[in-house]
C-alpha cells in the first residue's frame, strides 16, 4: 500500500475515534457546567439527573430536570424526560433548515 494512503487511513481512523470519544463524554462534561452556571444564564437554579447527547443521531436527552423560581426554593418547572431529535439539518450559505421533534413525559409547571 502506498505511504500516503496509509497516512490518510490513520488520520481518518483517528478522527473517527476522537468523534466517538467526544460523543460519549460530552453529556457528563456539559451537565455540571450547565447546572453550575444556570443561575447566571437563566436566573434560576437548574438540576438534572442525566444529560445525554448523541452526535451521531443528532439527539439530546434530558432526564430528571428541575428548575426553581428566582427565590431558589419554589419549583418553577420539572419534567421526567425530554428527548429532542434532529432529523435533518442542511445549512447552505443562504438557506438553513432543520427538522426537529421532541417529546416530554410527566411535566409540571
Amino acid at each position: 500500500m502506498k505511504k500516503w494512503l496509509k497516512v490518510l487511513l490513520i488520520v481518518l481512523l483517528s478522527l473517527a475515534l476522537l468523534l466517538a470519544v467526544l460523543s460519549l463524554c460530552i453529556g457528563p462534561i456539559a451537565k455540571p457546567i450547565l447546572e453550575k452556571h444556570s443561575k447566571e444564564l437563566c436566573h434560576r437554579v437548574v438540576t438534572m439527573d442525566k444529560l445525554r447527547v448523541n452526535l451521531f443521531t443528532g439527539s439530546v436527552g434530558i432526564y430528571g430536570f428541575r428548575a426553581l423560581e428566582e427565590d431558589d426554593s419554589t419549583p418553577f418547572m420539572s419534567f421526567r424526560s425530554l428527548k429532542v431529535i434532529s432529523t435533518s439539518c442542511l445549512c447552505w450559505p443562504r438557506r438553513c433548515s432543520c427538522a426537529m421533534s421532541s417529546s416530554m413525559s410527566r411535566s409540571s409547571m
